[in-house]
């Protein structure tokens, strides 16, 4: 970002496996995922496409908005991606909380430096869970505040998409030993 007031940590699995046991092997998290993906089919429904850090530094500007099921248009309306968020901290109205442009996942484009005519920004306090389909326009706001704000970003694809969407590499990027330590699921 601008000045290096915005930073991302990629591959969060492959650097602890705390970060598969928090998502991955997670219930309630598992549930949602195979509900909102779910069609008839003998193949997984979906894979995890990027699990990282995103942390916004006092004084950051605000990003552009952006939808994460970054496909040619027409977009599909259908669900290709899903984020899932873990906040690490409060998200308040001035720290740089992430923004949605309300219903703009029912007519799925690019926002093309466009704003959305509604908008809402996410309050909620550390510890919370934020899930939005990847059609819906957002971005991490400005950072006023005089600490940091941390979030933990899952993106979750269509299995359909898998030659597309995994971000991470994860089987290139983790060692084979590592892997096998893992969970069945994750």
């Amino acid at each position: 970002g601008k000045d290096k007031k915005f930073r991302r940590s990629y591959n969060l699995i492959g650097k602890d496996i705390l970060f598969s046991e928090l998502i991955l092997d997670n219930n309630f998290i598992n549930a949602l995922l195979f509900k909102l993906f779910n069609r008839k089919t003998y193949h997984e429904k979906f894979y995890l496409s990027s699990m990282q850090s995103n942390t916004v530094f006092p004084g950051a500007e605000s990003q552009i908005w952006h939808i994460d099921s970054n496909m040619p248009e027409p977009i599909p309306n259908w669900l290709t991606r899903l984020q899932v968020a873990i906040t690490i901290d409060d998200f308040t109205k001035s720290n740089g909380s992430t923004e949605f442009g309300l219903k703009t996942h029912l007519k799925p484009s690019q926002p093309k430096n466009r704003k959305p005519h509604l908008k809402k920004k996410v309050i909620c306090k550390k510890g919370s869970l934020i899930i939005w389909h990847g059609n819906l326009w957002h971005r991490s706001t400005e950072n006023n505040s005089n600490k940091l704000r941390k979030v933990i970003l899952c993106c979750f694809a269509n299995s359909v998409l898998r030659q597309v969407s995994t971000e991470d590499n994860f089987l290139r990027l983790i060692p084979k030993s590592k892997i096998l330590s893992f969970s069945d699921n994750t």
